[in-house]
């Protein structure tokens, strides 16, 4: 309101500024340029500061105005009469938000200069006209004045009283409650009476937020977290907002207060999850992290010793498997139990994942770190009850301790290896780190990690070999063997890395990539060979894949994908495969032969050799593994064992294929035996599906000569 009279009062002493610089008959020209230099500065500083000004100050301007008027008409004669007449008009604007009579007055004053004009003064009838037109623009500006104050004040009474949301409106200066709307009186639980001889800090004793100025410019975007005082005693969380107000002619803050204690709550909720394990409660590793890198911080302004300790618990897998997962979630909580009870209150417990946990020993070196694992493989020569029962268990225990420049994951990764040392050293154990003992380790991990990278960035690759019949020159098969081109090291050879992701688990995902990428490439093939040649594609099945309960449904899914026959895919299991599960495996075989897709037993003779379940298995194929092969040239009996497996094989009804043909003498021998599908370097190295296509074309195949 200040602001609209302030700009409308500036511009009418404006008017009457240029109205006194004209030429006037018969006037006082200096009186009139002192007035209208006095009348110039009052609209100026109104124009300029007009809206700073406090609401008395209008009053005084009212007086100076009308002193002005006064002068206009007196010594402006006719002139300065009508022009005075057309700032009142426009000194109405910001005179109606204020006092009637100060209208009253000014107009008073107005006439009485008319009538002190005597001859000079316009017309009665034209003065009476001017008089009652300003009284009736004026009137008629209050009347909306107030209509709109009026409803203005009814639509804020209506939205403070019907808000679902606690409102207050309080005195800035004391703090007393002036108002509040029902949504406040049902939560807070205090009648109307009361809260008027409450103030606010009766309900909010910890506000944060100042009342004065710093209320006047409202609250951030997302309010102020405040705790409230219910009047029963509980205490409930808030997001409040505030506004500076005038109520009842007093200066006051309105706030407007939400209940986000049940959002409160599930906030702590989710940033406990975030770094707590639900099960045991304790630090999980993203906090444990967190720590570790402001541990190592520390120790860069402040010197001093850091111990990490990791706990893997041997033989878990056997407790899940035998008393069920349940048990084994009730051990793991009676260790993490354990476990805090060994560290100082400053020390952090960790549970990392499955059955492994870790601690960070604040201000701890190689000593404190040696006392504290001897201390947890004496805690785990207790039992531990789950499910009703006693349990024992044991503990493989790694340490290290931290030395300057070693980041988080370096000292994790130290005490990881300790770890493994000590399990793979008998178990229920403990090692710290030392790098000549662990460097093995460490490279073999570094392999491990970036042998993770290579199923994420598709570094596998496939060659290809034939198993060529020695009765036609041709192909009767081609084996897909998967290699890895590691970015940094090169092609890396399979018997390196391929017991490293059966170590790690990593084999089920690279074997189901090799089975998709060899039916792939087989029906490229087909649509670009003759129509003569029509050979199976033969794929490696590791034991971890053949326990997969999706491991049938994978394979049909992909031979529907690739639209490949099921007879043009062979698959090769080990006799490792048939020793953990054989009901499951004979299972799962006989639904891939019932398929449609050949099955072959590849290495026959490294394992079991176990010629009597042969007869069971739902086999099409047996490869006799290449050190028997190897033989033929050193040993005099081996001829004649080798003799014995193809006549029981052939007994059975299988093809036999020969491994590891790399002499001429060698083909010779397994020729003489009556074994006709051979294998090996001598007759085709494993090539890259170009070069493999191109060998394709040739007729026959014929022995290469050694050392080519």
């Amino acid at each position: 309101m200040a602001r609209g009279g302030a700009l409308l009062y500036g511009p009418g002493a404006a008017l009457v500024a240029l109205a006194l610089l004209l030429p006037h008959p018969g006037a006082d020209d200096r009186a009139l340029g002192l007035t209208a230099a006095a009348a110039g500065a009052v609209a100026l500083g109104l124009w300029r500061w007009g809206e700073r000004l406090p609401r008395p100050a209008y009053p005084a301007l009212t007086a100076l105005g009308t002193a002005l008027i006064t002068v206009a008409v007196h010594f402006g004669g006719t002139e300065g009469s009508a022009f005075a007449y057309l700032y009142v008009w426009a000194a109405l604007y910001a005179f109606y938000y204020f006092y009637a009579g100060q209208i009253v007055l000014q107009l008073a004053v107005i006439t009485a200069a008319y009538g002190s004009l005597g001859s000079t003064a316009p017309a009665m009838p034209l003065g009476g006209l001017m008089v009652l037109g300003t009284v009736a623009i004026g009137g008629m500006l209050m009347r909306g004045a107030v209509d709109g104050l009026r409803v203005r004040e009814r639509s804020f009474r209506y939205l403070f009283e019907t808000n679902p949301q606690p409102m207050w409106v309080y005195a800035v200066d004391d703090e007393h409650f002036l108002a509040a709307n029902d949504a406040a009186v049902v939560q807070y639980g205090y009648l109307r009476e009361e809260l008027a001889h409450m103030r606010l800090s009766d309900i909010a004793p910890a506000r944060r937020l100042l009342t004065g100025a710093a209320s006047a410019m409202g609250t951030p975007a997302g309010g102020l977290r405040e705790v409230h005082r219910l009047k029963d005693g509980r205490s409930i969380e808030t997001q409040v907002y505030l506004d500076r107000v005038r109520f009842e002619k007093r200066p006051a803050i309105l706030a407007l207060c939400i209940n986000v204690t049940e959002q409160t709550a599930l906030e702590r909720e989710l940033r406990h999850r975030a770094f707590h394990d639900p099960l045991t409660k304790l630090a999980n590793r993203a906090l444990l992290r967190d720590r570790l890198a402001h541990a190592i911080a520390r120790r860069r302004r402040e010197p001093g010793p850091l111990g990490v300790v990791v706990i893997d618990l041997d033989n878990f897998k056997a407790v899940n498997d035998t008393l069920g997962h349940g048990v084994g979630d009730e051990l793991l909580i009676g260790v993490a139990d354990r476990l805090g009870g060994l560290v100082r209150p400053g020390d952090t417990v960790a549970h990392i994942g499955g059955d492994e946990f870790a601690m960070l020993l604040d201000s701890a070196g190689t000593e404190e770190l040696n006392g504290v694992a001897e201390r947890i493989l004496d805690s785990f020569r207790m039992p531990f009850t789950a499910g009703g029962s006693e349990i024992f268990v044991s503990a493989s225990v790694g340490g290290a301790v931290s030395s300057v420049g070693r980041s988080v994951d370096e000292l994790l990764r130290d005490a990881d290896l300790a770890m493994y040392s000590a399990k793979a050293a008998g178990r229920n154990r403990y090692e710290v780190y030392a790098p000549a003992r662990h460097g093995g380790q460490l490279r073999r991990l570094e392999r491990a990690t970036d042998l993770r990278r290579a199923v994420e960035n598709d570094e596998f690759f496939l060659e290809f070999q034939p198993v060529i019949s020695l009765s036609t020159g041709g192909v009767a098969s081609v084996e897909a063997l998967v290699r890895w081109r590691h970015p940094r090291l090169g092609v890396i050879s399979p018997t390196e890395f391929i017991p490293l992701a059966e170590e790690t688990g990593l084999m089920v995902s690279i074997g189901s990539w090799v089975l998709r990428a060899a039916c792939e490439q087989m029906r490229r093939w087909e649509a670009t060979l003759p129509a003569g040649m029509r050979f199976p594609m033969a794929v490696n099945v590791s034991p971890q894949q053949l326990r997969e309960s999706r491991f049938v449904d994978e394979v049909d899914d992909v031979l529907q994908s690739t639209r490949l026959e099921p007879s043009r895919l062979t698959l090769e299991v080990t006799e490792s495969a048939m020793v953990h599960d054989l009901v499951t495996v004979r299972e799962r075989l006989d639904r891939l032969r019932g398929s449609g897709v050949r099955v072959a037993l590849d290495d026959f003779g490294s394992g079991y050799s176990s010629l009597g379940y042969l007869r069971g298995l739902p086999l099409d194929l047996v490869k006799i593994d290449r050190v028997f092969v190897g033989d033929l040239d050193l040993d005099p009996e081996t001829p004649s064992l080798i003799a014995s497996i193809v006549r029981l094989l052939q007994a059975l009804d299988l093809d036999i294929v020969a491994e590891g043909v790399e002499t001429s003498a060698q083909l010779e021998q397994v020729r003489a035996l009556g074994v006709d599908w051979v294998q090996g370097f001598l007759l085709s190295p494993p090539a890259d599906a170009d070069t493999f296509e191109a060998r394709l074309r040739g007729e026959v195949w014929r022995p290469r000569p050694a050392g080519v």
